[in-house]
């Protein structure tokens, strides 16, 4: 697909707010959301469960977020423009299920008795990167990003309280 200027910048803008906070977003129904974006939630729902949906704007775009439960505690948060275009993705997922050359450099790079604590992977433009944290001690964590070819692209440590 070839994406017009505008909507690399919205790219841009879903991902400047990415998981954080949603302070100055409006919460809406599915029936409050224009027709494209409604049927991009339900195309792109995998048979999960809606749960909420925010319109962010900034500098004068919408973006509309939605979350959506997959079961077995598991979510999917969507970024979409007003067009119905999802510009970012981020699922969390089993740590079994990422691709082979994530896994091993994953497991390469996890200390001797560190456990994953979670899973994620991200799509926005195009890119797919895979979000991995696990405890490296009980109070340290460890957040890799990492590229669908195992490519560290990424990595943080935080003290958990």
């Amino acid at each position: 697909m070839i994406r017009k200027p505008w909507q690399s910048t919205l790219a841009i803008i879903a991902a400047s707010i990415g998981l954080g906070s949603l302070a100055n977003a409006q919460e809406l129904t599915l029936a409050q959301c224009p027709p494209v974006v409604q049927s991009a939630i339900r195309n792109n729902s995998q048979g999960g469960t809606l749960e909420e949906i925010k319109l962010v704007d900034r500098d004068g775009a919408s973006l509309y977020v939605a979350e959506v439960g997959l079961g077995e505690n598991r979510d999917l948060k969507m970024y979409i423009t007003a067009d119905g275009t999802v510009v970012r993705s981020r699922q969390e997922i089993d740590f079994k299920t990422v691709p082979v050359p994530v896994r091993r450099t994953v497991l390469g790079l996890l200390p001797e008795g560190a456990v994953v604590s979670d899973c994620d992977v991200e799509t926005a433009e195009g890119a797919t990167k895979y979000v991995v944290e696990f405890m490296i001690s009980p109070t340290r964590e460890r957040k890799l990003t990492l590229g669908a070819d195992g490519t560290v692209l990424s990595e943080h440590e935080k003290e958990k309280n």
